[in-house]
């Protein structure tokens, strides 16, 4: 089997996982806790794959192998710090449900708004870095921050698929 194909069957593995990363709110207790399952059952399948990804791509290969393993390793990355974040979410609905669940409703506002002006800036034509530069105002010569902005986005366009709507 080639990269590409062993890319794709994996990258087709992490596109059916996606959707148990998620939080539904409002809920029933009950329902929040088969979400926080569901949770770390997905993200426990997604660290499985990251070390198949990992092994995979210590093979070597040319640029174009090694671009693709990165961008795939933040993409499991980013699935599982959202659903880090959204455990933690569902953990703090029990104690405050009704700002837990704006909290929810802000988080998901914002990623459409990043991720429709994303989807704007590259249909533009500008690159990844002038658009992190655009939306984060940070340039690669800052380390650090230009880091954090690339890690946003490559959350932010991995689990973009489709074209999002205009909130």
């Amino acid at each position: 089997m080639n990269t590409s194909s062993v890319f794709r069957q994996i990258i087709e593995e992490i596109d059916q996982i996606k959707p148990s990363i998620q939080l539904q709110l409002p809920a029933n207790p009950r329902s929040v806790k088969q979400q926080i399952q569901k949770i770390t059952l997905a993200q426990k399948k997604l660290r499985e794959i990251e070390e198949r990804v990992y092994l995979f791509g210590n093979r070597g290969g040319n640029g174009s192998a090694y671009r693709t393993y990165l961008s795939v390793k933040a993409l499991i990355h980013g699935m599982i710090h959202d659903g880090n974040h959204f455990k933690l979410l569902a953990e703090e609905y029990f104690v405050d449900p009704e700002g837990t669940v704006t909290l929810l409703h802000d988080a998901y506002q914002r990623d459409l708004e990043l991720r429709y002006r994303i989807h704007h800036l590259q249909a533009l034509g500008l690159s990844q870095s002038q658009i992190i530069f655009a939306i984060w105002r940070v340039k690669a010569e800052s380390d650090k921050a230009y880091q954090v902005a690339t890690k946003e986005y490559q959350r932010l366009t991995g689990s973009c698929q489709a074209v999002p709507e205009r909130v």
